[in-house]
């Protein structure tokens, strides 16, 4: 089976979730079920050496000569399926390249209510107050209502003009595909399947690792505070150190991003103990030593980041704020989801489970133990699966 995928970045384990999702399926697809497959990308965030001769970036030109260069990558490679990794903005280029017996899968590598969901008057007020944006952001709060109904109506549009142009969807939790139909007003289930994501890292689950655990709790995420609030982990934080004086512990903060400026104003306003910025590097040895996992996050869709936090022995700690959370998070067996902005009961959780070394241990290891489920075997399992069916109908 000749098989194209599309991401917006190169394809790499070193990179962001949907750029990772999309390295496994392309070497796993391969390896396991030899199908032959290939990845179009538009940018890289670094320069790479030596790259596979079917990962091949798309030329920056315009619109025309990008299709042009779509259809005549398609038809030289005999590509039987497309799968867009979440990018809609390039879905009708490939649309309009693909003759009829090419299938288009398009896959929900983010939340169906998003950008809509992630504008708030939080987010405003945070700019003015920590940037500095007072007329930038007045402004944005006299036309916030409209805005708002604005952003809604595109949305509805976004999810018509993808419905008419894939022919099949792939969601990374049945949870998400229920949040599409309140959104998109429309029911694509006949059309539709749920394949999460896999395990990050190729390891095996060793329960000592808890055993070795220190006083720490981690966040992993790009510094980009209208998706992934970290302002709020850093209020958190601060609840936790004034209110509950945990002295002992400290909060490691690993990623980086335009929005660094922000924390930067927000701690020299509210200077907090035991903060740790790491900017980019990798994470894997942060899991390892963390005890307990923070995401403050308004919007995902299946973050891999809880993930990794699970097989790597953290008790993770969520906002239950994105559809897919309960896929990720049995409440009060291996990790704890908090209503929507409560943030003191969000600091009380992180003190009490900080403070309760059984019950971590015991979360810790109901963690290890849960995400067996999303190992690379069993996704690959899924898409090869998803894959046939649908060249077969």
């Amino acid at each position: 089976m000749n098989i194209l995928f599309y991401s917006s970045f190169y394809p790499s384990p070193m990179s962001g979730g949907v750029e990772r999702s999309t390295w496994n399926l392309f070497q796993g697809l391969q390896e396991r079920f030899l199908h032959t497959c290939h990845v179009l990308y538009d940018r890289r965030k670094f320069e790479i050496t030596n790259p596979p001769k079917t990962i091949v970036q798309i030329p920056q030109s315009d619109k025309q000569q990008q299709i042009s260069f779509i259809r005549k990558y398609l038809t030289d490679h005999q590509i039987q399926i497309i799968i867009i990794q979440g990018i809609y903005d390039k879905l009708s280029y490939f649309a309009e390249a693909a003759h009829d017996e090419i299938l288009i899968a398009y896959v929900f590598h983010g939340e169906p209510a998003f950008p809509y969901k992630t504008f708030t008057i939080d987010y405003i007020c945070s700019l003015i107050k920590y940037r500095g944006r007072v007329s930038w952001g007045v402004h944005r709060l006299l036309k916030f209502p409209m805005r708002k109904l604005k952003l809604r109506y595109e949305l509805y549009l976004r999810h018509k003009q993808t419905n008419q142009a894939a022919d099949y969807f792939v969601f990374l939790s049945r949870y998400c595909a229920n949040a599409y139909k309140r959104y998109s007003f429309s029911s694509i289930e006949d059309r539709s399947f749920v394949i999460p994501n896999s395990l990050s890292f190729d390891i095996e689950g060793d329960e000592s690792i808890i055993k070795h655990k220190q006083k720490h709790v981690l966040l992993v995420a790009r510094f980009e505070e209208f998706t992934k609030r970290i302002l709020w982990a850093l209020k958190i934080w601060n609840r936790v150190q004034c209110k509950y004086h945990l002295d002992d512990w400290v909060l490691d903060i690993v990623g980086d991003g335009e929005d660094r400026d922000l924390y930067e104003n927000y701690l020299q306003a509210h200077p907090t103990k035991n903060i740790v910025f790491h900017g980019t590097c990798d994470s894997q040895p942060f899991y390892k030593k963390a005890a307990i996992y923070i995401q403050t996050s308004i919007t995902e869709c299946f973050p891999l980041t809880i993930l990794e936090a699970k097989q790597l022995g953290c008790v993770p700690i969520a906002f239950k704020s994105y559809a897919a959370a309960p896929d990720l998070i049995t409440q009060n067996r291996d990790g704890y989801l908090i209503k929507e902005g409560r943030i003191n009961k969000f600091a009380k959780t992180i003190y009490e489970l900080a403070k309760d070394d059984d019950m971590r241990n015991k979360m810790a290891l109901a963690a290890m133990q849960s995400v067996d489920r999303f190992s690379k075997e069993k996704v690959l399992n899924l898409w090869d699966s998803m894959l046939t069916k649908i060249i077969q109908q």
